[in-house]
């Protein structure tokens, strides 16, 4: 079999599988089985595969085929600018949540030596772009899943930051007593319960469900978040949260303005509103 009829073959199987893009998933995977460039099956479309790789690509259309995620074959996941080590237990890193760490690197570099705090780390990709964007910061990161903890350290180590991130297996804030932050960042479980069944047989089946809802209304962990951060905030402390499409009036309505400064909602690529900016008040005489 030549490259050719590897990915007609492939990508045949893959739209009758029901898969979005099942030419491109077909030629990633195949030129990821042949460790080869995207482009060396343009150039060499009858290059013959090897009996080796033909099992292989075969097994790993067949995982796509089952709706597996292309990111948990490939075992990575690009997220802003950097590959990342992705498995079914963490939430597989998105476009919108660069919109998220955009904000906080350009908020942290402003900052001396500054301390961040990011909740549910999941894969690290917010607290380890952070860190490797601001070589000033340093922060804690939260999880309530080990399997998570450690994968993240992994990217951590990979990206140079491990040194400047304590990861913490728990929930929320976590252990982190009167230390106050300059910036807490969250990418919660905003998904309603209602809306879970629904989604993409990528996600549904294969991402952890609780990264994805709060088995509610997708709204009592941001709420959780938006009440206690003040607390772990330094006066003048800022407070990002990812929220998802609908959500915003909602989110808006929890902003109690005897507590924070000033509060926004930032659009992502596809114009819907996705990240809460609120800053804490710099009066620290304010009772929180």
């Amino acid at each position: 079999m030549n490259i050719a009829d590897a990915i007609n073959s492939a990508t045949e199987k893959l739209r009758a599988a029901g898969t979005p893009e099942p030419a491109r998933d077909a030629k990633v995977l195949l030129a990821e089985t042949l460790g080869r460039e995207k482009t060396f099956l343009i150039a060499y479309p009858e290059f013959e595969l090897s009996v080796e790789d033909a099992e292989r690509f075969a097994l790993a259309i067949g995982r796509r085929a089952g709706r597996e995620p292309l990111q948990h074959i490939l075992g990575r996941q690009e997220f802003y600018g950097r590959d990342f080590r992705v498995s079914r237990d963490v939430l597989i890193p998105r476009p919108e949540t660069e919109a998220l760490v955009e904000l906080a690197v350009k908020y942290l570099a402003a900052v001396s030596e500054p301390r961040f705090l990011d909740i549910g780390t999941g894969s690290g990709c917010i607290a380890v772009s952070i860190a490797a964007e601001v070589p000033a910061a340093s922060g804690v990161a939260t999880d309530i899943s080990p399997e998570a903890l450690e994968l993240a350290r992994e990217n951590a180590d990979k990206h140079g930051v491990g040194d400047r991130i304590q990861f913490i297996e728990a929930s929320l804030f976590g252990p982190a007593g009167d230390e106050e932050f300059d910036l807490i960042a969250a990418n919660p479980p905003y998904i309603p319960e209602v809306e879970h069944r629904g989604l993409e047989p990528e996600v549904r089946d294969f991402e952890p469900r609780v990264a994805l809802t709060d088995e509610g209304d997708g709204l009592a962990i941001i709420r959780a978040i938006i009440e206690g951060s003040p607390r772990y905030l330094k006066p003048g402390g800022k407070l990002l949260i990812e929220i998802g499409s609908g959500q915003s009036g909602a989110v808006a309505a929890m902003i109690d303005q005897a507590v924070w400064q000033a509060s926004n909602i930032h659009k992502d690529l596809q114009g819907i509103p996705r990240v809460l900016d609120a800053d804490k008040r710099a009066d620290e005489s304010q009772e929180l």
